[in-house]
């Protein structure tokens, strides 16, 4: 039988870099990114299903079995793909995410008022322990990939919710939260967890949101 490919999918305003480890322990895995899929002289889109769309295009071209394996607004566009083309997912693995992700309008304003403060807010939050070196680099990495990214990213965010249509994914999920989470509390996994008809959870101590970044060997499963 053949193995499984995992299909990495990182989240607001990240990049391929993000799973980096994990695309290098899991042999074939592919990446599925904005800085892999979308041109840049494209705008970014600003909803899970225009990402799914072109996962689910990317997908087509991919022999099976496939796993997504999402994070954050990742976990979301897996989501919406698993729904979208059933018969091109194989699994899921949805990593410190929910069946709906809150934010705030007035985060999406302080994107356009202050850029550079809301990157290093949202760097500083993304972790439960990182250095100032990791915090550093995480910032910068946001501040590279610019205003529009992380714009479209939240707004991609707010506007998903998938809660109504949970019963449409029929494949075996496993939902892994971070038990430092600032950004998406453990309980908003949970709430997905027990939405979905196949899933299992399970809970990582020691680590915040990006908890591909802080704690990688965790996701080695």
């Amino acid at each position: 039988m053949t193995a499984p490919r995992p299909i990495f999918i990182p989240g607001v305003g990240s990049i391929a870099d993000d799973f980096g480890h994990q695309s290098a322990v899991f042999d074939g895995s592919i990446v599925h990114a904005p800085d892999t899929v979308v041109p840049v002289t494209e705008a970014p889109p600003t909803t899970a299903k225009a990402h799914a769309e072109r996962l689910v295009d990317q997908l087509s071209t991919i022999p099976g079995p496939n796993v997504l394996v999402g994070h954050s607004l990742g976990a979301a566009i897996a989501l919406e793909a698993a729904v979208a083309a059933p018969e091109l997912v194989d699994g899921l693995v949805l990593i410190t995410s929910g069946a709906y992700i809150p934010v705030p309008d007035t985060v999406l304003r302080t994107v356009e008022d202050d850029f550079s403060g809301e990157c290093d807010r949202l760097a500083r939050a993304s972790f439960a322990a990182a250095s100032d070196d990791q915090v550093a680099a995480r910032r910068d990495a946001l501040l590279r990939s610019g205003k529009d990214v992380l714009s479209a990213g939240y707004t991609a965010c707010r506007d998903f919710d998938i809660r109504d249509r949970l019963n449409g994914v029929e494949v075996p999920a496993l939902v892994i939260a971070a038990a430092d989470d600032l950004l998406m509390p453990v309980w908003l996994s949970e709430e997905l967890t027990n939405g979905l008809r196949m899933a299992h959870m399970v809970v990582v101590e020691g680590s915040g949101h990006l908890l591909p970044l802080e704690r990688p060997a965790a996701l080695d499963l």
